[in-house]
């Protein structure tokens, strides 16, 4: 079993089901193992196919009946204001093509001389990346700056 192989398995589980967010730990089998995300009838049984463009909409509302809950009222003014612009400027919960990009250049990541990722998680709730790596701990990017600051 190769990385390679199992990036098809991925983009499914975050374009295809409920998965929200994905995290691979490189170096142990965390939640589920590589070998069986690899078996359509496990993958079939264990996640619910839920479409990106269903996501995205189910997201969307789920921050915005934050707003109307009566805890939204316990936060701060600045807690409170951060959250109604995030809602505001949230457009589209994350690029397919920037997700295609991200997870095709898994592989090549993991295999860069002198440096080790250990693991990588990508988050649709927030579009983002964290990538932990054997050098200097965990980076943490947009979708979007992944993309322009890996070409």
């Amino acid at each position: 079993m190769t990385l390679d192989e199992l990036v098809d398995v991925w983009l499914f589980l975050l374009f295809k089901t409920g998965a929200y967010r994905l995290v691979t730990g490189l170096n142990n089998a965390e939640v589920y193992l590589a070998d069986d995300l690899l078996k359509p009838d496990y993958v079939g049984f264990h996640f619910n196919k839920i479409s990106l463009n269903e996501k995205d909409k189910l997201i969307k509302r789920i921050y915005l009946m934050l707003e109307k809950d009566k805890t939204f009222a316990l936060l701060s003014k600045d807690w409170q204001q951060s959250l109604l612009d995030r809602n505001q400027k949230m457009q589209q919960l994350t690029h397919e093509g920037d997700l295609h990009f991200i997870l095709q250049n898994i592989p090549e990541l993991r295999h860069l001389e002198g440096y080790y990722l250990r693991s990588i998680t990508i988050n649709l709730f927030n579009s983002t990346v964290s990538m932990s790596f054997n050098c200097d701990g965990m980076q943490v990017i947009s979708h979007k700056n992944f993309i322009t600051g890996y070409l």
